[in-house]
């Protein structure tokens, strides 16, 4: 008689570890795959990037920026095309400029320098170049975004009727001193 009153317990615990075990697993999967896409948080990859910076006057510098733009996974941003895989992307380059304060780079004190619409090709390497002024005797952190503009059916209460989706980006430095 004692010997079943000792199992009684020790069953009422195993099944609660086993029905604790399932919901965790069950929890686990909830939570972990509707986030997981196995795709790049860019779709657009930035390389092969060179800076080259020519004395205008004393006090500015031309600068000339080239890179190559691959457009890789379409099936990325499907929300922004209204479903449709587009081999041609039509995007928003953006580049911008911050002297570093204490070595960091801050956005919020980024100078638009240049921003342009060009077409991406699917799966293709497209070479990009652009030219802007900087004041030099700095180093400067050169923020490159490539942005894609989503238009809303509805005017969206905190972005109204558009907004603009990061494709890829980079950071880079330069010196002008």
């Amino acid at each position: 008689m004692k010997l079943r009153s000792i199992n009684f317990p020790l069953k009422r615990t195993l099944i609660g570890l086993g029905i604790l075990t399932v919901m965790s697993l069950i929890v686990i999967v909830a939570w972990y795959f509707p986030f997981e896409s196995d795709l790049p948080g860019s779709n657009v990859y930035i390389e092969n990037t060179e800076t080259n910076a020519i004395k205008i006057n004393e006090t500015h510098s031309r600068v000339t920026l080239s890179m190559d733009l691959t457009y890789l996974y379409k099936d990325s941003f499907l929300h922004t095309n209204k479903g449709d895989m587009t081999d041609s992307l039509p995007v928003i380059i953006q580049i911008k400029s911050s002297s570093p304060i204490n070595g960091t780079y801050i956005d919020r004190n980024a100078h638009l320098e240049f921003e342009e619409e060009t077409v991406l090709h699917y799966q293709e390497t497209d070479s990009y170049e652009c030219t802007f002024d900087l004041e030099s005797g700095k180093d400067y952190y050169i923020s490159i975004d490539v942005l894609i503009k989503e238009e809303f059916d509805n005017p969206h209460p905190y972005y109204g009727e558009s907004r603009l989706d990061l494709l890829g980006g980079l950071l880079i430095e330069t010196d002008l001193k």
